[in-house]
């Protein structure tokens, strides 16, 4: 059900950092007639995160000032090609850790184990089964041999 109090940030929003509420007392302000208001809140909602880290986490917004400027570097560079392995690998980079980080799911093979065992098939085609859907999965996600070279790396943590 739609938050019907459009005038203020009323849900919880905590700093997984510090556990702080950084929402409460938000105030969006009155609807302005043509305005859209869930824009309005929303842009509300990103500058009360932004006025909290910048106040209290300054060694996060480094990080993510370059991350956004990556970020867009990699949108533009969508509409134009490039033969330099370097730009390629480097976009190639700033994609890959995107997707990783941005991945709002994941299914482990014991899940994936679990759901084909209770199809009840023979043990030949319960194998089969279970090796395309893991497949499925690390194609989608971009893990195990669709990974990108950067994860592969031992030494990286992301």
């Amino acid at each position: 059900m739609p938050d019907t109090n459009e005038s203020a940030l009323t849900h919880l929003t905590k700093c997984r950092l510090c556990k702080q509420d950084i929402t409460k007392g938000t105030e969006v302000g009155p609807a302005i007639i043509g305005e859209n208001q869930q824009n309005k809140k929303r842009a509300k909602y990103a500058e009360a995160l932004k006025s909290h880290l910048a106040s209290k986490h300054k060694d996060k917004v480094v990080g993510l000032i370059g991350a956004g400027h990556e970020f867009m570097e990699l949108l533009g560079s969508m509409y134009f090609e490039t033969t330099d392995p370097s730009i390629n690998r480097d976009m190639e980079r700033i994609r890959a850790v995107a997707h990783r980080t941005t991945r709002k799911h994941y299914m482990p093979d014991p899940v994936i184990d679990d759901g084909v065992a209770r199809l009840n098939l023979d043990p030949f085609a319960e194998d089969l089964v279970k090796q395309f859907a893991k497949a499925m999965r690390d194609a989608l996600c971009e893990e195990g041999q669709y990974a990108n070279e950067i994860f592969k790396e031992p030494s990286l943590t992301v």
